[in-house]
C-alpha cells in the first residue's frame, strides 16, 4: 500500500483555498451606505466572504452575511461556498474590484 500523501492535486475547486469571514470591503460599504442608504453602524458590522472572479484580475464576488444570523440559526460559514446551503442568510451579493475601486450590490431576496 502506497499513499502519496505529498503529492497534490492542482486542479479543481478543492485546491482554491478560500478566505473565511471577514469585515466588508470598503468598496461595498461605501455602496451600501451612499447608494443604497442603509445605516453605517449596521453596515460596517456585518461580515463578508469572497473569492476570486475567474479570470479577471482584482476583482473578487462576495456575499454579506449578519454573523449574529448565522449563529442563531447554527450554521457556520467558512468561506464563499458555505453559504450555497444557507441562501437565506445572504443579505447581499455581487462583486468589486480592488484596482478601480467599483462595486456591484445586489440585495438578495427571497427565493
Amino acid at each position: 500500500m502506497s499513499w502519496k500523501f505529498w503529492a497534490r492535486n492542482p486542479s479543481g475547486a478543492e485546491s482554491q483555498k478560500l478566505p473565511g469571514p471577514k469585515g466588508i470591503p470598503t468598496q461595498v460599504g461605501r455602496d451600501l451606505v451612499v447608494n443604497k442608504g442603509e445605516n453605517p453602524d449596521w453596515v460596517w458590522g456585518l461580515k463578508c466572504v469572497t473569492r476570486q472572479k475567474e479570470g479577471v484580475a482584482d476583482s473578487y464576488d462576495f456575499r454579506v452575511f449578519e454573523e449574529e444570523d448565522a449563529v442563531r440559526n447554527g450554521t457556520a460559514i467558512r468561506n464563499y461556498n458555505s453559504l450555497d446551503q444557507s441562501q437565506k442568510l445572504i443579505l447581499y451579493e455581487g462583486w468589486y474590484n480592488n484596482k478601480t475601486n467599483k462595486a456591484e450590490v445586489v440585495k438578495r431576496t427571497e427565493p
